[in-house]
């Protein structure tokens, strides 16, 4: 290509700058219109995408709870817990929803995890639903936790009979042996503390269903202007609500010395028998300790008496004993020989 000749760059110059268009002014009231129009449209999008969005939760709700009505707690599960993170306005509704769907089907670690959540995001005025399905849940849990303890508690038992007759060269069950995730063999003594553990978990879930039952949120009194009924009506559950709790606080109190119990028998001798009901009673109620105290104080009485019998009958003679029986080997009492106590 070639270059253009100087004559004409010269021309090009002489020329100058190409003449600029002059821009149509804008009246300032137009530019405010024009911003107010685009600043207006962006909440409108939020609003209409929102306004969706919630339309497509109240349909998604629905089927969650057609779901849950006909017992199919599973599908109400899994529908209410992709529930969770889309609803913005009740965050714990999805929370709670999924957390009750999973205890009817029996997942107590999800449901207790699920109702635990809806508990940190729920407002003052439904606090007492979630607590009071979260005490059933805790509840649940502590009487598995109560049941694996008691049948880790009989394999123990019924372990440590075998691995002394073992030792002993006797006959034992070897199923009652078996081998942990590193080949180590499972003693009696770890199947103890895991009892233990259990009764101890036991406690701490009565423990705490006892607290979500009766919540201060549930102790909220109705209105002044309730009427009679419904007075009555909540005197009534906050009785129930009460004894409940009550009775949840004892079951506790219970697991715990169950758990002692346990402790002690797996840290006792295996080889020590063990004492049996009225061992340390005697007829009457009496102890070892009054038993022996009585039997002495008999003992005494007989001897006192043996003696005065004795000094009453030497007494008769002239003290040098004439008869057989007065020098014989016997104390002259004419009776047999006194128990050397």
């Amino acid at each position: 290509m070639s270059k253009p000749s100087p004559k004409r760059r010269d021309a090009r110059r002489s020329m100058g700058p190409p003449p600029r268009r002059d821009r149509k002014v804008v009246p300032p009231r137009v530019r405010r219109r024009r911003l107010l129009f685009w600043l207006s449209l962006v909440p409108a999008i939020f609003v209409l995408s929102y306004g969706v969005h919630f339309s497509a939760l109240n349909a998604t709700f629905a089927r969650g709870n057609a779901h849950y009505a006909a017992s199919e707690f599973w599908e109400a599960y899994e529908i209410f817990k992709d529930m969770r993170s889309p609803n913005i306005v009740e965050p714990w509704k999805a929370h709670f929803n999924s957390g009750t769907a999973a205890y009817r089907e029996d997942m107590l670690i999800s449901a207790e995890y699920a109702l635990e959540e809806a508990l940190d995001l729920v407002p003052d005025e439904h606090r007492c639903d979630v607590q009071t399905n979260l005490s059933l849940v805790y509840e649940r849990n502590a009487v598995d936790h109560e049941a694996a303890a008691g049948a880790e508690y009989t394999w123990a038992v019924a372990q440590r009979d075998a691995e002394i007759a073992r030792l002993l060269g006797e006959p034992y069950d070897a199923t009652l042996f078996e081998l942990d995730y590193d080949d180590q063999e499972i003693t009696s003594y770890d199947r103890f503390e895991r009892a233990a553990w259990d009764q101890y978990m036991a406690a701490d879930y009565f423990a705490r269903a006892a607290v979500a039952i009766n919540d201060p949120a549930c102790q909220t009194p109705p209105p002044p202007e309730a009427s009679q009924e419904e007075k009555d009506q909540a005197e009534q559950e906050q009785e129930q609500r009460e004894a409940e709790q009550e009775r949840l606080e004892e079951q506790a109190h219970e697991a715990n010395e169950e758990r002692q119990e346990i402790e002690e028998t797996a840290s006792g001798d295996p080889l020590e028998p063990e004492p049996q009901p009225g061992d340390d009673e005697t007829e009457g109620g009496e102890t070892e300790e009054e038993r022996a105290a009585r039997e002495e104080a008999e003992r005494q009485e007989q001897l006192e008496q043996r003696n005065e019998d004795a000094e009453e009958e030497a007494g008769g003679g002239d003290g040098e004993g004439d008869s057989e029986g007065e020098e014989g080997e016997g104390d002259g009492s004419g009776g047999g020989p006194i128990s050397n106590w």
